[in-house]
């Protein structure tokens, strides 16, 4: 039997190591250690972290190599395995230092990096490549700002170049909303900082990939069922499909990004033409990547073999569902009183299943959840 890898997680306080961390159990083959700039996370609570450091490093890149060779010196760690963007921009510019301590994933060369998480920058890329995503305006509040807006199709969207999950968006109906808004506010909170890009109708799409040097390994393709409880949102439940023209658009994007990694493309499906318009782009791991392990792709898993140079053709995924574990509860006392709205998708697609078999770290994030509310 093949040794176990050893997977060392640089950026433990990011949210989605917890998801990252259950794909990666599921395969059987990884024991999962963790360093964390913050003493308590919902990671340190989990049965699959076999080691959890907690190091005061914050963005301090030379402090987190050393504490990271601190632990590989009495460690022996295969793979070094950043989860969220900050951890990735880490690896990325220490790239060099970090390769003679272990093996690397694909990661992105700072200047992809760069576009990709900045919703005003990958607009701009986007475009310039022939790739349909909608117009856009910088925030400059000038006369050519002026201009620019008035020749827009409303409604629009105002939203801030790097913020994820929705925050920070806001909707306008009318140039003279949007116009009150922005002079009633301080402008120098938005300006250079924020988009005001026309609002596409229709429905939510997501590629979601491992690339090498722009080449897909592998991917999924999403489409949101339940939207989410607060206004552009995460999605609640998904179900997993073919779209031909979303992979072409996704392949074409990623390939001029020359782009290495894991990454989350969202999408619009504009009910107007049919034609899926780039939205924005997760340089990271994403929320439904439990999602896609459902589905039959273990993402983190095979970016530890890629790590390793073992080559694997492109997996195949089913047509299936996935609901997060708080949509799945919701609609189980929804069923109680005959109103359950996930017909259909069965229990192994829900997130309940992950969370029993793990479940300290959810209560833990709830008691914070709910501790930093008073």
């Amino acid at each position: 039997m093949l040794n176990k890898l050893s997977v060392l997680i640089p950026d433990g306080e990011d949210e989605h190591v917890l998801w990252t961390s259950r794909s990666l159990a599921q395969s059987g083959a990884v024991k999962l250690y963790i360093l964390s700039n913050k003493r308590w996370t919902p990671i340190r609570f989990s049965r699959h972290c076999r080691l959890y450091k907690f190091r005061p490093t914050g963005t301090d890149h030379s402090a987190r190599l050393r504490a990271l060779a601190e632990i590989i010196k009495h460690v022996h760690i295969d793979i070094i395995l950043p989860v969220g963007e900050e951890g990735l921009r880490f690896a990325a510019a220490e790239r060099k230092t970090l390769s003679q301590l272990a093996a690397l994933p694909p990661i992105p060369e700072l200047g992809s990096l760069r576009i990709a998480r900045n919703k005003w920058l990958l607009n701009q890329f986007a475009r310039r490549h022939g790739l349909p995503a909608p117009e856009s305006v910088l925030v400059t509040l000038d006369s050519a700002f002026e201009k620019r807006i008035s020749e827009l199709e409303y409604p629009v969207l105002l939203k801030p170049f790097s913020l994820t999950d929705g925050q920070g968006i806001r909707r306008f109906d009318a140039q003279s909303e949007l116009q009150r808004f922005l002079y009633e506010q301080d402008g120098m909170q938005f300006k250079d900082k924020y988009l005001v890009q026309t609002y596409i109708p229709g429905s939510e799409l997501g590629l979601s990939v491992l690339c090498r040097d722009g080449e897909i390994l592998a991917f999924t393709i999403q489409r949101g069922i339940i939207s989410a409880s607060h206004r552009f949102g995460p999605l609640m439940a998904m179900e997993f499909i073919r779209h031909n023209t979303v992979l072409d658009i996704g392949q074409r994007l990623l390939a001029a990004l020359r782009w290495n990694g894991v990454a989350h493309i969202d999408f619009r499906l504009d009910c107007r033409d049919g034609q899926p318009k780039i939205v924005e782009m997760n340089a990271r791991y994403w929320g439904s990547l439990l999602g896609s392990l459902v589905a039959g792709v273990n993402f983190p898993y095979l970016a530890c073999l890629a790590a390793q140079g073992i080559a694997f053709p492109v997996p195949p995924y089913e047509l299936s569902h996935y609901a997060h574990t708080t949509t799945a509860v919701r609609d189980r006392l929804l069923w109680l009183l005959g109103k359950n709205t996930l017909n259909g998708i069965s229990f192994q697609e829900t997130g309940l299943r992950f969370f029993l078999a793990d479940p300290l770290p959810e209560f833990v994030k709830r008691l914070q959840e709910i501790s930093t509310s008073f």
